[in-house]
């Protein structure tokens, strides 16, 4: 039987990451693996080196760090209870967060192998635009170049394609 001991959860604050969240949270508690949240803001690493460049005393990104550092720990103790309402206690190993700039494709795979993990469980909102149909969604790009199982939870009334 396939047990996951490290599941990285990229976060972006939709409805379907909060149902991939909750999914993850059951997963941890039937493995006891361990949880790693991942929020990667792209116009985060613009920001800190524009502060650095044109205002070093500025502390806006750090603000904006620990803001979305708050937002990612509700939103996951928000979950992990909701999981354990009414059941018995859950079974999670370590939980963790991480918030970074960059790229989040190309974050989220530095983390899987920095961080040794086995499963990555994560919302898709479906490719969106042009941009989107051309080079796939964060989920599609992910399952194609990560180096582990990525288990995708789509949104209510996402329809599924056949060929």
């Amino acid at each position: 039987m396939y047990k996951a001991s490290r599941i990285l959860v990229p976060v972006d604050f939709s409805d379907v990451a909060r149902a991939a969240i909750s999914m993850a949270v059951q997963l941890a508690d039937r493995h006891g693996a361990e949880l790693i949240f991942l929020h990667v803001d792209a116009g985060l690493e613009k920001q800190i080196e524009s502060e650095i460049l044109y205002s070093p005393e500025s502390h806006g990104s750090e603000a904006s760090i620990l803001s979305q550092e708050a937002m990612l720990k509700d939103a996951v103790a928000l979950e992990v209870s909701r999981a354990a309402e009414g059941g018995p206690a859950l079974k999670l190993g370590r939980v963790r967060t991480i918030i970074s700039g960059g790229d989040p494709v190309g974050v989220a795979l530095q983390t899987i192998d920095a961080e040794g993990v086995d499963l990555v469980v994560m919302g898709t909102h479906g490719p969106q635009g042009l941009k989107g149909m051309i080079l796939g969604s964060t989920a599609e790009q992910l399952v194609k170049r990560a180096g582990c199982s990525v288990f995708v939870v789509k949104p209510t009334g996402l329809p599924y394609l056949r060929d």
